[in-house]
């Protein structure tokens, strides 16, 4: 199996390996190159077979290895890059990518406090290897951060204040990246003015009380991508959508379960859960209270987050309680 096989390197090494005489699985998320790969592979005389996946999906992941059966033997973690793929920075000159990649490395011992809360950054740190914890006000135990994450990025909006502290829970290995000169190289193609647009809406989750506990920064980030707002003017109806969850992120909505029953959701707070969590709910109409923005996050990148739904199912059943008392209570009135 050789993930990122529908063109470059992938696709030589998937050639190379039909030629020596392997049967070769093509994992790739482009169906048309995958599919090429294997004809190519097959106008040779070689076998293969395309499954789509994206690596980024741990459903299509476990989907790919158990649809190649007992039979594999050999895997080849390819996908990633490469040629095809067109460049994050572009207009980058030389000298700045030398820069960022002549950064010291530096080393931690497990234990060491990498960055202080409350402290003004002039680094941030790319993690090379080893596991960080990440300590963040008002949570009750800290957050685990892996190699790829960078230390730090909240100071690269603002003032560079830290927020959170860093401490090293391994000997951890990390490449030191000044801060002026991370927000320069950022700055190209807009993506400064992008990361900043992307922390204020982590900043915003991290408030709330569905995504602001033991949810660490990747999938925090991750959710901040699967965000589809939608900008709803004050008496304005909001229709369900089946499948999503409806977080108010500014103003207010007003939710009617009956003519007796209404809710007032604020910002931070959702509706719509029932769906996502596959229960039948009671139905609700829903406006906007004022000029409001909601934003509909897909069931899929919420089912990955345990405690997220652990606590929308706290929250449905807090108002399926609400719901049937009210009826109760207007019957008996």
């Amino acid at each position: 199996m050789v993930t990122g096989a529908a063109a470059g390197t992938g696709r030589a090494i998937a050639l190379r390996l039909a030629a020596e005489g392997a049967t070769v699985v093509v994992a790739d998320v482009d169906a048309a190159g995958g599919r090429e790969t294997v004809e190519r592979i097959g106008t040779r005389g070689g076998r293969a077979r395309f499954v789509r996946a994206d690596m980024m999906r741990d459903d299509d992941v476990a989907a790919m290895i158990a649809g190649a059966g007992g039979a594999l033997r050999v895997l080849v973690n390819n996908a990633g890059g490469g040629g095809h793929v067109a460049p994050h920075f572009p207009d980058a000159t030389p000298a700045e990518l030398n820069g960022l990649l002549r950064s010291p490395i530096v080393d931690f011992n497990a234990g060491s406090l990498i960055m202080r809360r409350g402290k003004m950054a002039t680094h941030v740190y790319l993690l090379l290897s080893g596991t960080v914890e990440q300590i963040v006000p008002g949570l009750e135990a800290p957050l685990n951060v892996v190699s790829g994450a960078l230390l730090g990025g909240q100071a690269l909006t603002g003032t560079g204040m830290l927020t959170d502290s860093w401490r090293a829970a391994s000997p951890v290995r990390a490449m030191r990246i000044g801060l002026g000169a991370m927000r320069a190289f950022l700055r190209h193609g807009n993506r400064l003015d992008r990361w900043q647009a992307r922390w204020e809406e982590i900043a915003f989750l991290r408030m709330t009380w569905l995504f602001g506990e033991r949810i660490a920064l990747i999938e925090q980030d991750r959710l901040v991508q699967a965000l589809q707002p939608v900008q709803i003017a004050a008496g304005a109806p909001i229709a369900s959508l089946a499948g999503s969850l409806c977080l108010v992120r500014r103003g207010a909505l007003e939710v009617s379960y009956s003519p007796q029953i209404v809710e007032a959701v604020v910002a931070g707070g959702f509706i719509n859960e029932h769906t996502v969590l596959g229960r039948d709910g009671p139905a609700w109409q829903a406006r906007a209270s004022e000029d409001s923005t909601i934003a509909w996050i897909a069931g899929e990148a919420l089912r990955r987050l345990p405690v997220v739904m652990w606590k929308m199912l706290e929250s449905n059943d807090r108002r399926r309680c609400a719901f049937e008392l009210g009826v109760s209570r207007a019957r008996k009135g």
